[in-house]
């Protein structure tokens, strides 16, 4: 029996099954049943009471028999603050039974759930000192708020649930590991506001290239490899308001545009962090962006938006019914066929050019037809103007020869040939007259004349030119009658339009000489 005073008294309050233990199997070992007990830590009396008697009422247990000593910490619960990555050293625990088998862990709540992956060892201490005073917790991974649970030494201590005695808050302090921060190469570098726990003025930061951890820069005997054209090497200068600013001076960062790792060092833990051992905490990355980066953020302000600017959305949209049955009527229209529009057909961009053969032979055309224009013109007054004297005894046997209308492929020397062949005086004045009133009056007309009746008013001397006398007489006539037949062309190039090509033909003809008789 637990009891409160002397033996033969009334029970302990509190104590389990009232105090009182089950029967003992061998008479060496009490239980008092599954119930945790709620006794505070300290020592009480038990009582023993004898099998040959029953055992039912306090009043039966009278001889004394030891003391039962409660073990737990019986300390306060204070704020306590561990350096990110370093050991760390727990004091002040005291209480009941307490020795150095006892042990401690950082768990987020104690007595449930598992280790945390925080801290080497899963949190786990890893020594104890001064009979359970005083425990030693590894080095921590990530800073933040944690819980310190006790085991006692009596259990195995291996699970989450052995460390079911709170004893405090735990800060693990320092600078967040997972930080990142920013810096623009041609211009100086400030950190303003740290990520971090229980910082302090005077710690210091110091950069190392990227992919060096912060353990090995530290542990290296030559030093930290040192960052090409950052200011200082890398070092920051000694923090301040409150340990969350760093600057690294007033010199411009000329270092390439990256991410690189920072160690933090701790003033207070390290005595001065003079040694490049000293940083050997991770402190997050520092990225240094280029100089079109800092341009972009550092741009001036957008304008604020006009108050009206609602009232322009409302007035702009009002436009849009509008324009949709404007458009919708413009359909309408043109489905039922109101503006029939042909868009114009984009000439090709790839012409061809005429052949040389295809050129020649459209002059050879061109050339032609001009020519059959001047018959034309030239022949239908000049007949016109032979038959003046003596209309009425002028006969045409036929029309036009059809050659007339069919190009001539002689050589010059040829035609030559045959205009002295079939003109009635062959000399050279004729031949100069000839060509001066148009060359082919001439040819044609001489070939016209030629197919005339024998009653005709020409003379008989230009077809047969026999005396020179009277060729000389009649080849002055014959000059005046070409003199008259030039004055009557122009004269009908005066009154009638140039024939178009299509028109060479004898009817033509005959419509030139009706209207010059109708001049008569």
């Amino acid at each position: 029996l637990i009891a409160k005073a002397d033996c033969g008294g009334a029970a302990y309050p509190g104590a389990p099954n009232r105090g009182q233990s089950f029967p003992s199997a061998d008479g060496h070992s009490f239980s008092w049943g599954p119930s945790a007990t709620t006794l505070a830590p300290g020592l009480y009396k038990l009582c023993w009471c004898a099998n040959i008697v029953v055992c039912s009422e306090p009043k039966h247990f009278g001889a004394y028999s030891g003391l039962l000593r409660i073990k737990a910490p019986l300390s306060d619960s204070p704020l306590r603050y561990c350096p990110l990555g370093l050991e760390c050293n727990i004091t002040g625990v005291f209480g009941q039974g307490l020795h150095n088998g006892d042990r401690i862990a950082a768990l987020t709540v104690c007595g449930a759930g598992a280790f945390t992956t925080a801290f080497e060892n899963q949190g786990i201490s890893i020594a104890t000192y001064g009979l359970g005073a005083v425990y030693t917790l590894p080095k921590s991974l990530a800073n933040g708020k944690y819980r310190i649970c006790w085991c006692p030494g009596e259990h195995v201590c291996i699970r989450g649930d052995d460390f079911d005695t709170d004893l405090g808050v735990l800060i693990v302090g320092g600078p967040h590991p997972s930080a990142v921060y920013l810096c623009f190469e041609w211009q100086p570098c400030t950190i303003q506001a740290m990520e971090g726990n229980v910082l302090r003025d005077g710690d210091m930061l110091r950069l190392v290239p990227p992919g060096t951890s912060c353990p090995e820069s530290a542990d290296s005997d030559e030093g930290p490899e040192l960052v090409p054209g950052f200011p200082l090497s890398g070092v920051a200068l000694p923090a301040f308001n409150g340990g969350y600013s760093y600057t690294w001076g007033e010199g411009i960062v000329r270092a390439e545009p990256g991410t690189y790792t920072l160690c933090y060092c701790s003033f207070e833990m390290s005595g001065g962090c003079t040694n490049h051992s000293d940083f050997l905490t991770p402190a997050g990355s520092l990225r240094v962006g280029t100089s079109q980066e800092f341009q972009f953020n550092t741009r001036p302000e957008d304008n604020p938006p006009r108050s009206s600017d609602r009232l322009y959305a409302v007035v702009l949209a009002s436009f849009v019914p509008v324009l949709l049955a404007v458009a919708m009527g413009i359909g309408w229209y043109r489905r039922r066929g109101g503006i029939v529009k042909v868009a114009p057909e984009a000439p090709s961009l790839f012409v061809a050019k005429p052949s040389f053969i295809t050129i020649a032979q459209g002059k050879a055309k061109a050339m032609h037809e001009v020519e059959q224009v001047m018959h034309v013109r030239m022949s239908a007054p000049g007949e016109y103007g032979a038959m003046s004297t003596k209309r009425k005894n002028f006969e045409v046997t036929q029309e036009l020869p059809v050659a007339m209308d069919m190009p001539d492929f002689r050589s010059d020397r040829q035609k030559r040939k045959s205009e002295i062949a079939t003109s009635p005086d062959g000399d050279a004045e004729s031949d100069d007259e000839a060509e001066g009133s148009g060359g082919v009056a001439a040819r044609g007309g001489a070939s016209w004349r030629h197919q005339t009746s024998p009653d005709s008013s020409l003379p008989e001397s230009i077809e047969d030119d026999t005396a020179p006398k009277e060729g000389r007489r009649e080849r002055r006539r014959a000059k005046k009658e070409r003199k008259n037949l030039r004055q009557a062309a122009e004269a009908a190039d005066r009154v009638l339009p140039p024939p178009r090509p299509q028109f060479t033909n004898f009817r033509r003809c005959e419509a030139v000489m009706e209207l010059l008789d109708a001049d008569d």
